[in-house]
């Protein structure tokens, strides 16, 4: 469960132009949830996204996830959290494109304890669950933009994460790509995982049952609805 109680962020908080991004966020999201973060440019969204997923420090207020508090973890420890616990999927894919597919998914064990031989046995069954078998070897420069965003999502689930936190996930897709990712996102949820996905997309927002508006850091509304596109 992530639980946000009264959650401020200030970008450039001691010089002239302070911008308060967030303005007292309490949100709660239940595990298996798919929610989805709406709202225009600049309305504090990706904010929220980093803010939850401790990518980014705040400067008021409580976030937790299962009860724990990130902020006060010590760095490393942190990391190992995040690293155990969550996926993250963005636009920009965030891939080496001189690596392979295999090789981009295996990534995560660098930072976390899965050092045994099963490593490629587990990439593997992920490459598999997002249709990537025939590219595992295929180098990521030489892939469209779907299989590099199906590359990213493999990589996202390689530690087996209870939640994947998604910014702007299809924002550099066409839209039957994008439906072809949403599709698997919503599979993944339906095996559990909590999704977070930041979108200014109404079709992307239309796969997920709940669907929060941010405006000038804060939520103006938050709707549960059918999670039918």
């Amino acid at each position: 469960m992530i639980e946000i109680q009264d959650l401020r962020k200030i970008y450039n908080k001691d010089k002239k132009n302070p911008t308060e991004a967030l303005r007292g966020v309490s949100l709660t999201i239940e595990d298996g949830e798919m929610v989805a973060v709406c709202g225009t440019s600049g309305a504090g969204k990706s904010t929220l996204l980093y803010c939850i997923a401790g990518l980014e420090d705040y400067d008021a207020g409580v976030c937790k996830v299962d009860g724990v508090e990130i902020r006060a973890m010590k760095n490393r420890t942190a990391a190992a959290f995040r690293n155990e616990k969550y996926g993250f999927v963005l636009q920009d894919f965030a891939l080496i494109d001189d690596y392979t597919v295999l090789e981009n998914v295996t990534l995560p064990f660098a930072f976390g304890k899965h050092v045994s031989g099963k490593d490629t046995e587990l990439a593997m069954e992920v490459i598999r669950r997002v249709g990537l078998e025939e590219q595992k070897n295929s180098y990521v420069k030489e892939l469209s933009g779907g299989q590099k965003q199906r590359t990213a999502i493999a990589r996202a689930l390689i530690n087996k994460p209870r939640i994947i936190f998604a910014d702007e996930p299809t924002g550099a897709l066409d839209s039957k790509t994008t439906q072809e990712i949403m599709q698997l996102f919503a599979e993944l949820n339906a095996d559990g995982i909590t999704m977070v996905i930041v979108t200014h997309d109404s079709t992307v927002a239309g796969y997920c049952k709940r669907r929060l508006q941010v405006e000038d850091g804060l939520i103006v509304s938050d709707k549960r609805c059918c999670g039918c596109p």
